[in-house]
């Protein structure tokens, strides 16, 4: 702010010393007026706005005083243009509509035309459209009579704007279309960029979302190239709003920050507040919550030393958004009430979305009835629908309120009514319009009517998840769905109380759970195939008859905040039991979970046993009667359950083997899918012998030497870069063993890193790369921390290492789910591999080294055991070879395993 005051002090004093209004010299008047007021355009067109007020604001009373109506015309025009683009939209109209009387007294046509191009400008902002409307028809007319080209499409682009803000979107579209070739005609770059990145808004609005995107980065470039940086700002600015739209705040990010920096080096300060607020949303839309506070923190002072009321209010409204998201009410509750305390200068759009952030603070509370009275003070803000997108928030709120205060039709009528508005042009709430009207049904026991809204929010969700190429953003576009197939499994349940329905609602489950997942595994690392060559999802019956086998049990679950369902399916039955929503159940697990990953603390079986009755009912109940009779079970988990060792919880678990999938779908696409035949009894092993920190791992080098001492065909190759590894020939091996250290990211799943190579090269292999892979392995065995995975994703299951793996085509994988000790996972390893090349399955493999390093003393608690899990198809036997030893070696061999036995109650080295 003080370079632009001190450049502007600069240019009146050199203005001062020039005759710029000619009175002393009336001959040179006209000269020096045109030279002026060229200067001034340069300086606006260089974004030195604050420099152009000053300097009419100087010259304004000397131009009246001469009576030199074109010249003060020319510079009320300047000035109001300035206001425009400031946000001073009223102040613009006093000065336009005293320019457009002085030119059209004078008969100056570019005069008149360049007024009302502004005025329209200035009226559309105060919102008043059909008068905005009439501006731009004279305009336009002015433009045709005089065959003025140039303010002819400036006319088309002011009515698109008029029709783009009135939500005739189809209409502004059309006039986009014809303004383009208007100015490509007359070669004028600046309209030019400002159509294109206009007409981008509009197909964004449309949803028409990547030739938006082709847009804003034509207009980009354009306006970069011809040295408009402001045009190009907006640009980047828009186009960081398709990548959130699309799912990927990691480019929106970089989005914003440039527009942002630009408007600052422009000093365009009213104009970067905004980006600067959509930077901190994103950083919290990846996880980064300290790094967005500190933005908005940094966005907050800005706004206050420029006297920007408006953008300060929307500062804090997102710091209390952010608070509200860790769980912060009170902080919340403050900064919206801090927002509201400013006063009438805060915009009325503003003020509403403050209340309605305390609508949901309110909620999240129980107490509908002031969620009701805050709600209805956001509409007041809204009356004459100000804000389409807030409007739609405000009443979805309602709908929620209405629902909790057991006004069902009220609920009912609420969703309807603002879902059909939603129809023009936002799917995402449209979607959550429908699931609450189909709950709202259910409540007043309208299954059919439910089922109707269910179906049809079904086909929107398919909709918005498909919109992002890239599937890691598929993958949080999940996560909306919650809810709605919660909803679907009600449905179909309240309609066939006997569970004569039970396995339809299986099967609408399977088009939720892993969904991403299973399509990554089609295509390793790719986008979203066609959906042509989507097969279908696993259908109940189909499920029950060709993908189980005799014996085999397949739990899956779904936790959400409305309540949790539990499936239990063999090849006779299909079982459907709810029980408590998702944040009890958390509760109820955590204290357990947390008591397993430490030696040194005290396991509550008590607790164990009370979470098995909540997941399965008592003792006498079905499904515990289906797990009895079960000899394999596979899980599929939800939410907190992914903490849990699943076995530790089963009544009678001693003959029974577990394997973890992340869906029906996922299992079932294994089973179908023909492995590679080829020298699958080969090992590939490969250690990292430290980490980033030096932290040395002596088990794990020691468990790739004893592989290649007591096996045929171990392979233990020597890499220096992952670029190395991923080139690697993989076709020959069936078994990958990989013991280091891992890094996990709970943020960003597939950052998550395998630390592998020598103490001279480490190198890292991120999770995202393996995805990419294709491994024709059978069988992959994570000897590492954690290596389970890294984020738990609502609908997609525990992201991360092991789910990598299952991407790059491998159907089993045997990882951990908290870190482990450095020596007695060399104990483990040894003891599950003499397991497997006896012929056990890996599950079976897995259950017998389990009882057997529990049944020693030092190992006996389960930290040092339960943290192993299959997860994938664990009923796969896989052929290691075993090397013949001499005779001698075995007594040897026997002390060693004591001597390591020993080790663990000294060593204990964990591999983080």
């Amino acid at each position: 702010m003080l370079r632009t005051i001190a450049f502007s002090v600069l240019l009146i004093c050199f203005f001062s010393n020039s005759p710029c209004l000619g009175i002393d010299d009336p001959a040179g008047t006209n000269d020096t007026n045109t030279q002026f007021i060229q200067r001034l355009q340069s300086l606006q067109a260089q974004s030195h706005l604050d420099s152009v007020v000053i300097l009419v604001d100087e010259n304004l009373a000397g131009a009246r005083s001469a009576n030199d109506e074109s010249f003060l015309a020319e510079l009320l025009i300047l000035r109001g243009s300035t206001y425009v683009s400031t946000g001073r939209a009223p102040d613009a109209e006093t000065d336009l509509r005293e320019a457009l009387d002085l030119k059209t007294a004078e008969k100056d046509t570019v005069g008149i035309c360049l007024a009302l191009r502004h005025l329209s400008r200035s009226v559309m902002r105060q919102r008043r459209y059909p008068e905005a409307e009439e501006i731009v028809d004279s305009l336009e007319k002015t433009a045709i009579a005089f065959k003025d080209s140039t303010s002819r499409g400036r006319a088309l682009t002011g009515r698109a704007r008029i029709r783009s803000r009135m939500r005739d979107l189809a209409a502004a579209d059309s006039l986009y279309t014809l303004a383009r070739p208007i100015f490509e005609a007359v070669n004028d770059s600046t309209a030019l960029a400002s159509t294109i990145n206009g007409h981008g808004s509009c197909l964004a609005r449309l949803g028409r979302y990547r030739e938006a995107a082709s847009l804003f980065d034509e207009a980009s470039i354009l306006a970069t190239a011809c040295g408009l940086p402001s045009i190009a700002a907006m640009a980047r600015n828009n186009q960081a709003g398709i990548s959130m739209i699309l799912g990927d705040p990691g480019s929106g990010l970089a989005g914003y920050r440039e527009a942002r920096d630009i408007q600052l080096e422009l000093g365009r300060w009213n104009r970067a507040a905004r980006p600067w607020i959509s930077v901190a949303m994103c950083l919290r839309k990846l996880g980064r919550y300290d790094e967005a506070r500190s933005e908005l923190d940094s966005a907050l002072v800005f706004c206050q030393d420029h006297d920007f009321v408006d953008d300060e209010g929307m500062t804090l409204v997102r710091l209390g958004e952010l608070a509200n998201a860790q769980k912060n009410h009170d902080e919340a509750r403050s900064r919206h009430e801090q927002c509201l305390a400013l006063g009438p200068e805060v915009a009325k759009s503003t003020r509403a979305t403050a209340f309605l952030r305390l609508s949901d603070i309110h909620l999240s509370e129980n107490n509908a009835e002031l969620a009701l009275v805050t709600l209805d003070s956001a509409k007041v803000y809204l009356s004459g629908g100000r804000d389409f997108t807030l409007a739609l928030s405000i009443e979805l709120n309602r709908g929620h309120a209405l629902r909790m205060v057991k006004k069902f039709p009220e609920a009912a009528e609420c969703y309807r009514e603002a879902g059909l508005y939603a129809e023009r042009g936002k799917k995402a709430y449209r979607m959550q319009f429908l699931v609450g009207e189909a709950r709202s049904w259910l409540e007043m026991a309208a299954v059919d009517s439910a089922r109707t809204r269910c179906d049809d929010a079904a086909l929107l969700w398919e909709d918005e998840r498909s919109l992002p190429t890239d599937p890691r953003w598929r993958e949080r576009r999940s996560i909306s769905a919650n809810l709605l197939f919660h909803t679907f499994i009600k449905t179909e349940m309240e309609s066939s109380p006997n569970g004569q329905n039970s396995l339809l609602a299986f099967g609408h489950l399977q088009r939720y759970k892993a969904r991403t997942l299973y399509e990554r595994i089609l295509g390793p690392g790719g986008t979203l195939p066609e959906d042509s060559d989507l097969p279908d999802l696993v259908n109940g019956r189909n499920f029950q008859n060709q993908i189980l086998k005799p014996g085999e049990l397949f739990l899956d679950f779904l936790t959400t905040t409305a309540g949790s369902y539990v499936f239990a399916v063999n090849r006779d039955t299909c079982i459907v039991r709810s029980f408590m929503e998702h944040t009890a159940l958390a509760k109820q697990i955590e204290p357990f979970t947390t008591s397993l990953q430490s030696p040194f603390s005290s396991v509550d079986q008590t607790s164990g046993k009370e979470i098995s009755e909540i997941l399965f009912g008592d003792q006498d109940g079905l499904i515990l009667a289906m797990v009895k009779k079960a000899d394999t079970v596979f899980w599929s988990p939800d939410g907190p359950l992914h903490n849990l060792p699943l076995r530790l919880i089963l009544p009678d678990s001693g003959n029974i083997t577990c394997s973890r999938v992340p869906a029906a779908g996922v299992l079932s696409l294994f089973r179908n899918k023909s492995k590679s035949e080829v020298l699958q009894s080969r090992i590939f092993a490969l250690a990292g012998s430290e980490n980033d920190e030096h932290h040395r791992l002596n088990g794990a080098l020691e468990e790739v030497s004893w592989l290649e001492e007591n096996f045929k065909e171990v392979d233990v190759p020597v890499f220096e870069s992952v670029e190395e590894l991923s080139t690697n020939d993989f076709s020959q091996y069936g078994v990958l063993h990989l013991a280091c250290h891992s890094i996990i990211d709970d943020q960003n799943p597939w950052n998550c890193t395998l630390v592998l190579g020598t103490d001279e090269k480490l190198f890292h292999l991120r999770a995202g790369e393996v995805a990419a892979m294709d491994l024709p392995a059978g069988f992959v065995f994570l000897s590492s921390c954690k290596s389970i995975g890294g984020a738990n994703i609502a609908g997609e299951g525990s992201l991360g290492l092991s789910a990598a793996f299952l991407s790059a085509g491998v159907p089993t994988v045997l990882a951990t789910l908290w870190p482990v000790d450095d020596q007695s996972t060399l104990v483990f390893v040894k003891e599950f591999y003499k397991q497997l090349s006896a012929g056990l399955t890996v599950t079976q493999a897995l259950t017998m080294t389990q009882d057997i390093v529990r049944q020693e003393a030092a190992t006996n608690h389960p930290f040092y055991w339960a943290s192993f899990i299959v997860v994938g198809d664990g009923t796969a036997v896989v052929p290691v070879l075993v090397r013949s030893k001499p005779i001698f070696f075995v007594g040897f061999l026997m002390a060693s395993g004591l001597v390591a036995g020993g080790w663990v109650l000294f060593r204990m080295r964990n591999r983080q």
